[in-house]
């Protein structure tokens, strides 16, 4: 397949992607400030409470709408999508909490920098991997 191929099957997954992932961005962010600021938990509990809640609309955007995949097995699909966030979970995890306590960048700065950095990766997971 050559890449002006793959560019037509792929942008239209692509603007369905940023379609997806704005709102995930959008619930994520809005929880998370609410959780942190407004009711004052730790900013590594609320990221994860937040992550929690928007990975399961995640699952579901990504597997209906962008990739279009419903008649896929949920376990499957499922299984390798768990394993995928949780593989970025961790990692997202560590490099957040350095960024903050270590390098003094601000909580909601880091969870930005991940997001954008996550965003591919997912992308392109999902598209060759878990949702192919």
């Amino acid at each position: 397949m050559n890449i002006a191929t793959l560019f037509n099957k792929t942008w239209p997954e692509a603007k369905r992607f940023l379609i997806g992932g704005t709102t995930s961005a959008i619930l994520s962010f809005g929880s998370l400030a609410f959780f942190v600021e407004v009711l004052k938990i730790n900013y590594m509990v609320s990221a994860n409470i937040s992550g929690g809640l928007i990975y399961l609309y995640s699952y579901l955007i990504n597997k209906y709408l962008v990739f279009r995949k419903p008649q896929g097995s949920h376990v499957k699909h499922g299984l390798k999508f768990i394993l995928l966030q949780s593989g970025l979970w961790i990692v997202s995890n560590a490099i957040l909490f350095l960024g903050v306590e270590s390098l003094r960048i601000h909580y909601l700065i880091m969870m930005l920098l991940l997001a954008a950095t996550n965003a591919i990766i997912n992308f392109v997971s999902m598209k060759f991997l878990i949702f192919k």
